[in-house]
Protein backbone atom coordinates (compact mmCIF):
# COMPACT_ATOMS: atom_id res chain seq x y z
CA UNK A 1 0.00 0.00 0.00
CA UNK A 2 1.21 3.84 -0.90
CA UNK A 3 -1.17 5.72 1.06
CA UNK A 4 -3.28 7.49 -1.55
CA UNK A 5 -7.11 7.77 -0.03
CA UNK A 6 -9.84 8.39 -2.26
CA UNK A 7 -13.84 9.07 -0.93
CA UNK A 8 -15.96 9.18 -3.18
CA UNK A 9 -19.82 10.84 -1.99
CA UNK A 10 -19.53 8.70 1.09
CA UNK A 11 -22.17 8.62 3.63
CA UNK A 12 -22.82 6.51 6.14
CA UNK A 13 -25.50 6.18 9.74
CA UNK A 14 -24.70 3.65 12.68
CA UNK A 15 -26.71 0.16 12.74
CA UNK A 16 -28.84 1.80 15.34
CA UNK A 17 -28.27 5.03 14.83
CA UNK A 18 -31.73 7.15 13.21
CA UNK A 19 -29.23 10.16 11.64
CA UNK A 20 -26.70 10.37 9.12
CA UNK A 21 -23.25 11.15 10.78
CA UNK A 22 -21.43 11.35 7.23
CA UNK A 23 -23.21 12.62 3.93
CA UNK A 24 -21.80 12.86 0.82
CA UNK A 25 -18.19 13.30 1.74
CA UNK A 26 -15.79 13.64 -1.45
CA UNK A 27 -11.93 13.81 -0.91
CA UNK A 28 -9.08 12.85 -2.68
CA UNK A 29 -5.60 12.29 -0.86
CA UNK A 30 -2.37 11.91 -2.27
CA UNK A 31 0.33 9.51 -1.00
CA UNK A 32 2.69 10.79 1.21
CA UNK A 33 0.38 14.03 2.14
CA UNK A 34 0.02 15.48 5.40
CA UNK A 35 -3.46 16.23 5.79
CA UNK A 36 -5.48 18.00 8.98
CA UNK A 37 -8.90 17.39 9.28
CA UNK A 38 -11.09 19.74 11.56
CA UNK A 39 -14.39 19.90 12.74
CA UNK A 40 -16.54 20.59 15.94
CA UNK A 41 -17.44 18.06 18.07
CA UNK A 42 -19.72 15.84 16.66
CA UNK A 43 -18.91 17.09 13.15
CA UNK A 44 -18.05 13.65 11.96
CA UNK A 45 -13.90 13.40 12.57
CA UNK A 46 -14.16 10.16 14.19
CA UNK A 47 -16.31 8.31 11.89
CA UNK A 48 -14.23 9.02 9.64
CA UNK A 49 -11.52 6.96 11.47
CA UNK A 50 -13.81 4.32 11.84
CA UNK A 51 -14.48 3.98 7.73
CA UNK A 52 -10.55 4.46 7.16
CA UNK A 53 -9.64 0.77 9.82
CA UNK A 54 -13.04 -0.29 8.58
CA UNK A 55 -14.53 -0.71 12.26
CA UNK A 56 -17.41 -0.01 10.12
CA UNK A 57 -18.04 0.55 6.28
CA UNK A 58 -19.72 3.29 4.61
CA UNK A 59 -23.27 2.75 4.04
CA UNK A 60 -23.34 4.74 0.38
CA UNK A 61 -20.55 5.86 -1.70
CA UNK A 62 -16.95 3.75 -1.63
CA UNK A 63 -13.67 4.50 0.21
CA UNK A 64 -10.31 3.55 -1.62
CA UNK A 65 -7.05 3.25 -0.73
CA UNK A 66 -4.57 3.53 -4.12
CA UNK A 67 -7.56 3.13 -6.69
CA UNK A 68 -8.53 -0.59 -4.62
CA UNK A 69 -12.27 -0.77 -2.95
CA UNK A 70 -11.03 -0.78 0.71
CA UNK A 71 -14.08 -3.47 1.12
CA UNK A 72 -11.81 -5.66 -1.04
CA UNK A 73 -9.60 -5.93 1.66
CA UNK A 74 -9.38 -7.33 4.61
CA UNK A 75 -10.10 -5.98 7.86
CA UNK A 76 -6.27 -7.65 8.96
CA UNK A 77 -4.32 -6.29 5.96
CA UNK A 78 -6.24 -2.36 6.39
CA UNK A 79 -4.96 -2.15 10.27
CA UNK A 80 -1.80 -3.53 9.52
CA UNK A 81 -1.12 -0.45 7.25
CA UNK A 82 -2.92 2.17 9.20
CA UNK A 83 -1.68 3.01 12.08
CA UNK A 84 -3.49 5.60 14.46
CA UNK A 85 -2.35 7.44 17.89
CA UNK A 86 -5.34 8.12 20.26
CA UNK A 87 -5.64 10.60 22.52
CA UNK A 88 -5.96 8.60 25.63
CA UNK A 89 -3.27 5.84 24.48
CA UNK A 90 -2.70 2.56 26.17
CA UNK A 91 0.32 1.75 27.36
CA UNK A 92 1.18 -2.29 28.74
CA UNK A 93 2.73 -2.94 32.20
CA UNK A 94 6.30 -3.72 30.27
CA UNK A 95 9.16 -1.80 29.95
CA UNK A 96 9.74 1.51 28.04
CA UNK A 97 11.57 -0.47 25.13
CA UNK A 98 9.29 -3.05 25.16
CA UNK A 99 6.02 -0.88 24.74
CA UNK A 100 7.67 1.00 21.64
CA UNK A 101 7.82 -2.36 19.69
CA UNK A 102 5.59 -4.42 21.03
CA UNK A 103 4.18 -4.75 17.97
CA UNK A 104 7.18 -5.33 15.97
CA UNK A 105 9.24 -8.14 17.90
CA UNK A 106 11.84 -8.21 15.90
CA UNK A 107 12.79 -4.76 15.84
CA UNK A 108 16.36 -3.69 16.23
CA UNK A 109 17.63 -1.32 19.68
CA UNK A 110 18.49 1.44 16.56
CA UNK A 111 14.62 1.09 15.59
CA UNK A 112 13.57 1.79 18.37
CA UNK A 113 15.88 4.38 19.93
CA UNK A 114 15.29 5.94 16.13
CA UNK A 115 11.51 5.92 16.41
CA UNK A 116 11.84 7.35 20.17
CA UNK A 117 14.02 10.50 18.87
CA UNK A 118 11.15 10.89 15.83
CA UNK A 119 8.76 10.89 18.90
CA UNK A 120 10.87 13.73 21.19
CA UNK A 121 11.29 11.41 23.62
CA UNK A 122 14.49 9.97 23.50
CA UNK A 123 16.17 12.40 25.42
CA UNK A 124 13.77 11.83 28.14
CA UNK A 125 14.08 8.20 28.44
CA UNK A 126 17.77 8.70 28.28
CA UNK A 127 17.31 10.45 31.78
CA UNK A 128 15.36 7.92 33.55
CA UNK A 129 17.56 5.66 36.16
CA UNK A 130 16.52 2.68 34.08
CA UNK A 131 16.58 4.35 30.70
CA UNK A 132 14.33 2.41 28.30
CA UNK A 133 14.09 -0.52 30.92
CA UNK A 134 11.97 1.61 32.99
CA UNK A 135 8.62 -0.38 33.61
CA UNK A 136 5.89 2.03 32.58
CA UNK A 137 3.37 0.81 35.13
CA UNK A 138 -0.29 -0.30 34.04
CA UNK A 139 -1.50 1.82 31.63
CA UNK A 140 1.66 3.87 31.90
CA UNK A 141 0.82 5.18 34.97
CA UNK A 142 4.48 6.29 36.17
CA UNK A 143 4.65 8.64 33.00
CA UNK A 144 2.97 11.76 32.44
CA UNK A 145 -0.04 12.39 29.92
CA UNK A 146 2.75 13.80 26.92
CA UNK A 147 5.09 10.91 27.69
CA UNK A 148 2.97 8.48 27.43
CA UNK A 149 1.59 10.48 24.09
CA UNK A 150 5.37 10.33 22.52
CA UNK A 151 6.07 6.63 23.40
CA UNK A 152 2.43 5.53 21.56
CA UNK A 153 4.36 7.85 19.05
CA UNK A 154 7.09 5.73 18.66
CA UNK A 155 5.05 2.39 18.43
CA UNK A 156 3.23 3.85 15.75
CA UNK A 157 6.38 5.35 13.85
CA UNK A 158 8.30 2.25 14.38
CA UNK A 159 6.11 -0.03 12.46
CA UNK A 160 6.26 2.53 9.28
CA UNK A 161 2.78 2.17 8.09
CA UNK A 162 1.88 3.83 4.56
CA UNK A 163 -1.39 5.33 6.44
CA UNK A 164 -0.89 7.12 9.97
CA UNK A 165 -3.83 8.76 12.02
CA UNK A 166 -3.32 11.51 15.01
CA UNK A 167 -6.66 11.25 16.66
CA UNK A 168 -6.19 14.26 18.71
CA UNK A 169 -3.23 13.05 20.27
CA UNK A 170 -0.96 15.56 19.75
CA UNK A 171 -2.84 18.11 22.19
CA UNK A 172 -1.25 16.40 25.30
CA UNK A 173 1.95 17.77 23.96
CA UNK A 174 3.05 21.20 23.93
CA UNK A 175 3.75 23.24 20.97
CA UNK A 176 7.13 22.85 21.08
CA UNK A 177 7.22 19.21 20.75
CA UNK A 178 4.52 19.29 18.23
CA UNK A 179 6.90 21.12 16.25
CA UNK A 180 9.56 18.94 17.04
CA UNK A 181 7.80 16.04 16.06
CA UNK A 182 6.49 17.24 12.90
CA UNK A 183 10.44 18.06 12.04
CA UNK A 184 11.37 15.13 12.83
CA UNK A 185 8.94 12.81 10.68
CA UNK A 186 10.68 15.34 7.83
CA UNK A 187 13.61 14.41 8.96
CA UNK A 188 13.11 10.77 8.99
CA UNK A 189 12.02 11.21 5.21
CA UNK A 190 9.01 9.59 6.32
CA UNK A 191 6.71 8.72 3.23
CA UNK A 192 3.16 7.79 5.00
CA UNK A 193 0.57 9.77 4.36
CA UNK A 194 -0.52 11.90 7.61
CA UNK A 195 -4.36 12.40 8.44
CA UNK A 196 -3.81 14.83 11.64
CA UNK A 197 -7.36 15.21 13.26
CA UNK A 198 -6.47 19.04 15.56
CA UNK A 199 -7.66 21.69 16.52
CA UNK A 200 -4.17 23.53 17.10
CA UNK A 201 -2.96 26.83 14.57
CA UNK A 202 0.33 25.35 13.88
CA UNK A 203 -0.78 22.05 13.36
CA UNK A 204 -2.52 23.02 10.56
CA UNK A 205 -0.41 25.42 9.25
CA UNK A 206 2.25 23.01 8.17
CA UNK A 207 -0.34 20.44 6.53
CA UNK A 208 -0.57 20.22 2.83
CA UNK A 209 -4.36 20.51 2.94
CA UNK A 210 -6.98 21.17 5.33
CA UNK A 211 -10.26 19.47 5.35
CA UNK A 212 -12.89 20.95 7.34
CA UNK A 213 -16.15 18.64 8.61
CA UNK A 214 -19.32 20.19 9.79
CA UNK A 215 -22.03 18.23 10.25
CA UNK A 216 -20.95 15.38 8.59
CA UNK A 217 -20.36 17.40 5.14
CA UNK A 218 -17.28 18.76 4.00
CA UNK A 219 -17.55 21.83 4.51
CA UNK A 220 -14.09 23.39 3.03
CA UNK A 221 -10.69 22.15 1.59
CA UNK A 222 -8.08 23.99 0.65
CA UNK A 223 -4.63 25.02 2.82
CA UNK A 224 -4.39 27.26 5.60
CA UNK A 225 -3.94 30.60 3.91
CA UNK A 226 -6.61 29.49 1.12
CA UNK A 227 -9.23 28.73 4.47
CA UNK A 228 -8.76 31.49 6.54
CA UNK A 229 -8.78 34.41 3.15
CA UNK A 230 -12.55 32.70 2.81
CA UNK A 231 -15.61 33.00 4.39
CA UNK A 232 -16.00 29.52 6.04
CA UNK A 233 -15.81 27.88 8.93
CA UNK A 234 -11.83 28.36 9.88
CA UNK A 235 -13.18 31.91 9.92
CA UNK A 236 -16.37 31.52 12.03
CA UNK A 237 -13.66 30.93 14.68
CA UNK A 238 -14.20 32.71 17.84
CA UNK A 239 -10.51 32.84 18.78
CA UNK A 240 -9.50 34.09 14.66
CA UNK A 241 -11.53 37.10 15.26
CA UNK A 242 -9.59 37.77 17.64
CA UNK A 243 -5.91 37.44 16.17
CA UNK A 244 -4.11 38.33 13.26
CA UNK A 245 -2.88 36.36 10.51
CA UNK A 246 0.46 37.24 11.73
CA UNK A 247 -0.56 36.46 15.24
CA UNK A 248 -1.08 32.78 13.88
CA UNK A 249 1.92 32.65 12.24
CA UNK A 250 4.02 33.29 15.32
CA UNK A 251 3.27 29.80 16.88
CA UNK A 252 5.39 30.96 20.22
CA UNK A 253 2.31 33.28 20.93
CA UNK A 254 -0.10 30.61 21.38
CA UNK A 255 0.50 27.19 22.53
CA UNK A 256 -3.01 25.80 21.43
CA UNK A 257 -6.41 27.46 20.17
CA UNK A 258 -9.58 26.24 21.16
CA UNK A 259 -11.57 25.15 18.20
CA UNK A 260 -15.42 25.82 19.04
CA UNK A 261 -15.65 27.09 22.63
CA UNK A 262 -19.47 26.50 21.95
CA UNK A 263 -19.51 22.81 22.17
CA UNK A 264 -16.88 22.26 25.38
CA UNK A 265 -15.80 18.77 26.13
CA UNK A 266 -18.91 16.66 27.38
CA UNK A 267 -17.53 14.92 30.34
CA UNK A 268 -17.25 10.80 30.75
CA UNK A 269 -20.73 9.89 32.10
CA UNK A 270 -22.16 12.33 28.84
CA UNK A 271 -20.26 9.78 26.59
CA UNK A 272 -21.08 7.03 27.42
CA UNK A 273 -24.17 7.57 28.33
CA UNK A 274 -24.61 9.09 24.19
CA UNK A 275 -22.66 5.76 23.42
CA UNK A 276 -25.48 4.26 25.43
CA UNK A 277 -28.25 5.67 23.09
CA UNK A 278 -26.62 5.21 20.10
CA UNK A 279 -26.62 1.24 20.74
CA UNK A 280 -30.59 1.22 22.44
CA UNK A 281 -31.09 -2.15 20.39
CA UNK A 282 -27.87 -3.90 21.74
CA UNK A 283 -28.82 -2.87 25.30
CA UNK A 284 -29.75 -5.87 26.80
CA UNK A 285 -26.81 -7.48 25.63
CA UNK A 286 -24.70 -4.68 27.65
CA UNK A 287 -26.04 -5.21 30.31
CA UNK A 288 -26.29 -8.94 30.51
CA UNK A 289 -22.37 -8.57 30.04
CA UNK A 290 -22.08 -5.78 32.68
CA UNK A 291 -23.80 -8.45 35.37
CA UNK A 292 -21.71 -11.15 33.95
CA UNK A 293 -19.09 -9.13 34.84
CA UNK A 294 -20.00 -7.95 38.14
CA UNK A 295 -20.68 -12.03 39.09
CA UNK A 296 -17.59 -12.73 38.17
CA UNK A 297 -15.85 -9.79 40.00
CA UNK A 298 -17.43 -11.12 43.30
CA UNK A 299 -16.84 -14.93 42.73
CA UNK A 300 -13.36 -14.63 42.37
CA UNK A 301 -11.95 -13.27 45.52
CA UNK A 302 -14.32 -15.42 47.24
CA UNK A 303 -12.69 -18.37 45.35
CA UNK A 304 -9.32 -17.15 45.84
CA UNK A 305 -10.20 -17.72 49.30
CA UNK A 306 -11.78 -21.30 50.14
CA UNK A 307 -8.04 -22.39 47.52
CA UNK A 308 -6.01 -20.35 49.93
CA UNK A 309 -7.67 -22.27 52.82
CA UNK A 310 -7.28 -25.63 50.89
CA UNK A 311 -3.64 -24.71 50.46
CA UNK A 312 -2.92 -24.14 54.09
CA UNK A 313 -5.24 -27.17 55.30
CA UNK A 314 -3.22 -29.26 52.76
CA UNK A 315 -0.03 -28.90 54.61
CA UNK A 316 -1.53 -29.82 58.08
CA UNK A 317 -1.50 -33.56 59.18
CA UNK A 318 -4.75 -35.41 58.15
CA UNK A 319 -6.27 -35.00 61.53
CA UNK A 320 -5.97 -31.41 60.79
CA UNK A 321 -7.39 -32.06 57.39
CA UNK A 322 -10.78 -34.06 58.96
CA UNK A 323 -11.27 -31.55 61.33
CA UNK A 324 -11.00 -28.78 58.14
CA UNK A 325 -13.29 -31.42 56.50
CA UNK A 326 -15.76 -31.79 59.02
CA UNK A 327 -16.20 -27.84 59.96
CA UNK A 328 -16.81 -26.83 56.02
CA UNK A 329 -19.46 -29.99 56.25
CA UNK A 330 -21.25 -28.58 59.03
CA UNK A 331 -21.40 -25.06 57.83
CA UNK A 332 -22.85 -25.92 54.65
CA UNK A 333 -25.53 -28.10 56.42
CA UNK A 334 -26.12 -25.38 58.98
CA UNK A 335 -26.55 -22.83 55.97
CA UNK A 336 -29.31 -25.54 54.59
CA UNK A 337 -30.75 -25.97 58.12
CA UNK A 338 -31.27 -29.61 58.58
Amino acid sequence: MLGGITFDNVSFIYDDGNEWVLRNVSFDIKAGETVAIMGPTGSGKSSLVHLLTRIYDATEGMISFDNHDITSLSPRYVRENVGIVLQEPYLFSKSIFDNIRVATPYASEHDVYEAARVASIHDVIAGFDQGYNTAVGEKGVTLSGGQKQRVAIARTVINKQPIVIFDDSLSALDTETDSNIRNELKRAKSTATTLIITHRVNSRQTADKIIVINNGRVEQIGTHNDLIARRGYIKRLPTFRAISLEVINNESEYEEEIFDEETPDTGLWRKILGLLAQSKKRMFIALFIVLGESAIGVTLPLLNRHAIDVFYVGQGTTQDIILFGLAYALDWLSSKRI
